[in-house]
């Protein structure tokens, strides 16, 4: 958490950001201090020494259940999407943009929600893809790529250019990503290695070069829309002063638009303002947030999509502060939304994850639980990207959260002197 949160710090200084309409505060940054401390001192309450006399229980994994439950919400959830976006201009990411502005302000209005019921079920049912993922890589004596791709990345990729994010195939390849490392820790994969020819390995290479320049042309073809929209990139720029409150004209700020052009400094202005947006947003929520405490209506997706249908005037109060102050539609990091839903008493929840945290970590490298390798790349990613919500928060993580604690129930258990897992 200290690396992820100094890496944050150590990008908004070198990069030429300017605050235009108000600064970081100290009051923002003691208070941003003690919600780390927070998850700090919560992994001290779960030792992780190593003790001498610890014992490692090797684990034999049947994860086969888990897989089939897992596969029947994945094509459900394809399906559901299917029937929602039927009528819709699918790939048109111009008018996916209008969608998502037409949604934001609907909610700042108290408007209910108008998705489809095929939707709403798809939301339940699509984030077993990313727990799929991570059992298929992990426990899979021999990964398929087919069943990755159909049953893991297939309802992932449809709800991205359904909800036309970005984010939801991120975290589907980062899990991927991370599962597949921890393969390592099974007996197994040793073996396989040893047989692989540096042909094979280069091949693999190749693959995920070719997935992550693939995401890289969509997330930039998706920016560069938006700045066609508004006239081009340095439109952009002037939107973001207008708008936002946040320049691109500081310190070093002309060599990089000499070196890099005006279009390819825009990316980096947008791909690093991801990275640092989260430290000047809960600054400010920290600082002037006086708003009602919205009781987990803005951190969490599956609560906003709740209570819109339940209290929409109840969700427009709360989102309209946040407007007010000028951080409505922007990431305000795992602190600032539990400081936002739950106040001061969101310090709990902060120290409960840095207890899980601190727990994942123990049955892992100190225990060699087997099992709980499917709950590390979670854990992992809540850490990474709590500069944009909490792991519950974090694209519909509530919902990604219970996929994954019904799969984790759901593994085969035996004790035994291997580690082999029994999948098909």
């Amino acid at each position: 958490m200290l690396g992820v949160w100094g890496l944050c710090i150590f990008a908004y200084g070198i990069l030429p950001y300017q605050l235009l309409e108000r600064q970081l505060t100290i009051q923002g940054a003691i208070l941003l201090a003690v919600f780390i401390a927070s998850f700090m001192a919560g992994t001290l309450m779960v030792p992780t020494g190593r003790p001498s006399h610890l014992v490692k229980p090797l684990i034999r994994i049947n994860a086969k259940k888990a897989e089939l439950w897992l596969k029947v919400a994945s094509v459900l959830a394809s399906v559901f999407f299917i029937l929602d976006v039927k009528d819709k201009s699918l790939f048109d990411l111009a008018l996916a943009y209008e969608l998502r502005s037409d949604t934001a302000d609907a909610l700042l209005k108290g408007e209910v929600s108008n998705s489809s019921v095929w939707f709403q079920l798809a939301f339940l049912f699509y984030p077993a893809g990313y727990v799929y993922i991570a059992v298929h890589a992990l426990y899979a004596r021999q990964a398929v790529a087919w069943k990755l791709l159909v049953f893991g990345f297939l309802p992932i990729v449809l709800a991205t250019v359904g909800m036309g994010g970005r984010v939801t195939i991120f975290y589907a390849a980062i899990v991927a990503w991370i599962a597949f490392k921890e393969r390592k820790k099974l007996g197994y994969l040793n073996q396989q290695q040893t047989k692989a020819s540096n042909r094979s390995k280069w091949l693999v290479r190749l693959v995920w070069f070719v997935v992550l320049a693939t995401m890289f042309y969509y997330f930039a073809t998706v920016f560069m829309i938006r700045a066609a929209v508004a006239g081009g990139s340095m439109e952009m720029f002037v939107v973001a002063e207008e708008r936002w409150g946040v320049g691109f004209r500081g310190p070093m700020s002309g060599i990089i638009f000499a070196i890099f052009g005006e279009d390819f400094t825009y990316l980096i202005f947008i791909f690093a303002w991801y990275l640092v947006q989260g430290l000047v947003m809960s600054n400010y929520l920290f600082s002037a947030y006086e708003g009602p405490l919205q009781m987990g209506i803005y951190g969490l997706d599956l609560m906003s999509a709740l209570m819109r249908r339940l209290d929409p005037l109840r969700v427009a109060e709360g989102f309209d502060s946040l407007l007010t102050l000028g951080t409505y539609g922007f990431l305000p990091s795992a602190w600032g939304s539990l400081y936002v839903d739950f106040g001061f008493a969101s310090l709990v929840p902060c120290a409960i994850w840095g207890a899980m945290s601190a727990l994942c970590y123990r049955r892992i490298v100190l225990q060699s639980r087997t099992d709980w390798l499917l709950i590390g790349p979670f854990v992992s990613i809540g850490i990474m990207f709590s500069i944009i919500n909490t792991p519950l928060g974090f694209t519909n993580g509530l919902v990604t959260h219970a996929w994954l604690l019904f799969a984790f129930f759901t593994l085969g258990r035996q004790k035994g002197k291997t580690v082999l897992p029994l999948t098909s």
